[in-house]
């Protein structure tokens, strides 16, 4: 059987991801498929490139950020609104600030 998991891991997920953002995204456009949701480790740095790819695409993106913390649990947040986005990215920040690089 065949998991699939909804979600896009771009090269800014550091030795997870191998592809750019902009590249995802027209590799989605080229499969025909409506949109794409991205989301990287403990970090949201390949969104500006899927959202810019993705509006030259016509493509719906679908932006979050997937956390794994040290102790192993992990989940992934696709925020809905603003309010949800600033709570998202301030929590990236503490957490990346309180660690060494390459953890949050």
């Amino acid at each position: 059987m065949r998991i699939f998991e909804p979600l896009a891991t771009t090269s800014f997920s550091f030795l997870k991801g191998a592809s750019q953002p902009d590249e995802m995204v027209w590799a989605a456009h080229g499969l025909g498929l409506q949109g794409i949701g991205v989301a990287d480790i403990n970090t949201v740095a390949g969104v500006v490139r899927a959202h810019v790819a993705a509006k030259e695409a016509g493509l719906r993106l679908i932006v979050g950020a997937r956390l794994i913390a040290l102790d192993g649990f992990e989940t992934v947040i696709y925020p809905k609104d603003r309010k949800a986005w600033g709570r998202l990215t301030r929590c990236l920040t503490r957490g990346n600030r309180r660690s060494r690089k390459g953890t949050c």
